[in-house]
C-alpha cells in the first residue's frame, strides 16, 4: 500500500485549525495531511473539472440555513451530492437534529443520493448504512438524538 495522504477541506478557518491541532494531539504525520479553506459546492466542481479523483471522500455536506425552505435545502445538497459523485467513494452526514427523525432517515438520503447520481450520470451501489454508534446514545425522551447517519456508497 502506498503512502497516504489526506486532505480537508472546509470553509471556516476556524474549522480547519481545530482539524490541525487534531492532527497533531493524535501525532498524525502533518506533512501527509492538507488544508483547504473553500466552498464545497466550488471545491468539488473545480476537481471534477480537472478530473482529479480520490480513493475515498468523507463528505459532511453544510449546514444549510434553516430559513431556506426544505425543497431547496434537498436541492442545494443534491448539487454537492452530484459534483461528489463524479469523484466519490463514500458518504457521510449529520442532518440537523431539529428535523423529526422520520422525515430524515436513510430513505430520504438514499433518494437524495439517487437523484444526484442520477444527475450526475454515475452507477452507484450502497454497501452499507450508517447509525448512531455506541458512543452516541440516545435518551429515550429525544428520539432526534438519532440524527448522525450516513451511507457507505461505491461508484460501480
Amino acid at each position: 500500500m502506498g503512502q497516504i495522504s489526506v486532505l480537508s477541506v472546509d470553509a471556516s478557518a476556524d474549522a480547519l485549525d481545530l482539524c490541525r491541532e487534531n492532527v497533531a494531539l493524535n501525532s498524525l504525520p502533518g506533512e501527509r495531511h492538507s488544508l483547504l479553506e473553500g466552498d464545497v459546492f466550488v471545491l468539488l466542481r473545480k476537481f471534477r473539472d480537472e478530473a482529479r479523483s480520490f480513493d475515498l471522500i468523507v463528505l459532511d455536506p453544510p449546514k444549510l440555513p434553516p430559513r431556506l425552505p426544505r425543497p431547496k435545502r434537498l436541492r442545494e445538497v443534491t448539487k454537492i451530492l452530484t459534483c461528489w459523485l463524479s469523484n466519490c467513494c463514500v458518504r457521510a452526514d449529520c442532518w440537523s437534529h431539529s428535523r423529526a427523525r422520520a422525515a430524515w432517515m436513510q430513505p430520504c438520503s438514499q433518494k437524495i443520493v439517487a437523484s444526484a447520481a442520477l444527475d450526475a450520470g454515475a452507477d452507484a451501489s450502497i454497501l452499507e448504512h450508517l447509525e448512531t454508534g455506541a458512543d452516541h446514545p440516545v435518551a429515550l425522551q429525544f428520539p432526534e438524538g438519532a440524527y448522525l447517519k450516513g451511507l457507505v456508497c461505491r461508484k460501480n
